[in-house]
């Protein structure tokens, strides 16, 4: 991490221009002022790292990013309704982000946002805050990241989804 740092800090002071090649997203994010997913050659997103993080455009750039909040038009009623709600029009070949960020564990949000019972399935501490999976009761899976859980696995919790974390993806 501190190597990621000291190299911004060189090319940031010597006012350079640099092309760094990494499939560390966490290492890109660090040191690059843009960022550019490639596919087969092919560039599929262009990006600040923050718009980047934040709006993937394509289910492929949301998944290389470690986002697994991804369904597709006909994977889930549940899905299918929260995407409504969004106001999101989806195609059954559509897919479909909600946004870690954007999910909120037994407490809402300030913004609007649907309300889901759902059970704790997995919990990974990270330091100062840990990763989340709950199952919804259709048994759509929900990842998020969290601080302060105090819950046991298995325990019943509720989980807001803010509906601004629901992003429709273009095809890969």
């Amino acid at each position: 991490d501190q190597l990621a740092v000291d190299l911004r800090q060189i090319i940031k002071a010597d006012g350079l221009s640099a092309i760094y090649v990494t499939h560390d997203h966490r290492e890109a994010y660090a040191i690059a002022d843009r960022i550019a997913i490639m596919k087969n050659g092919a560039i599929q997103q262009q990006d600040s790292p923050f718009d980047l993080y934040h709006h993937p455009r394509t289910a492929f750039v949301a998944r290389f990013l470690g986002l697994s909040n991804i369904f597709h038009g006909t994977d889930h009623p549940l899905a299918q309704s929260l995407a409504s709600q969004a106001h999101l029009a989806l195609a059954p070949a559509d897919a479909f982000l909600i946004h870690p960020s954007g999910i909120y564990l037994n407490h809402p949000p300030s913004r609007p946002a649907v309300a889901l019972a759902g059970q704790l399935k997995d919990l990974i501490f990270r330091g100062d805050h840990s990763q989340v999976t709950v199952q919804l009761s259709d048994g759509m899976q929900l990842s998020l990241m969290a601080r302060g859980i105090h819950t046991e696995i298995g325990a019943a919790v509720k989980v807001f989804i803010a509906l601004g974390a629901i992003q429709l993806l273009a095809p890969s």
